[in-house]
């Protein structure tokens, strides 16, 4: 493989050949900027592709990939869950100060 992207679909468009589609991570030269333009696209979760530039995968190639896909899509909805409670005020993310920051005297 040359490049890995993936990829993030946007807008309120149910098809997804009107949809947007936001570069969520990209690794290699020349990112793309749609699945249709990947010599490989995997679906990760909902609304994200991982789009492959290079070559075309083996069977093998494509359960592993499939594997890895949905690890890649565990990591951004963990990283995107700490990212808000890390925004979130004190009294909502549970701390040891959360009662006195939501009950001052």
């Amino acid at each position: 493989m040359d490049s890995v992207t993936l990829l993030e679909r946007g807008g309120d468009t149910p098809t997804e050949t009107a949809a947007t589609w936001t570069v969520v991570a990209h690794s290699g030269p020349g990112a793309v900027t749609t699945p249709d333009a990947a010599d490989v696209e995997v679906p990760v979760g909902k609304g994200l592709r991982l789009a492959l530039c290079g070559r075309t995968l083996t069977a093998a190639d494509h359960r592993l990939l499939g594997a890895f896909a949905a690890y890649a899509a565990v990591a951004l909805e963990q990283q995107r869950l700490a990212a808000e409670a890390e925004a979130a005020p004190a009294h909502r993310r549970g701390g040891p100060d959360a009662h006195r920051a939501a009950h001052p005297r």
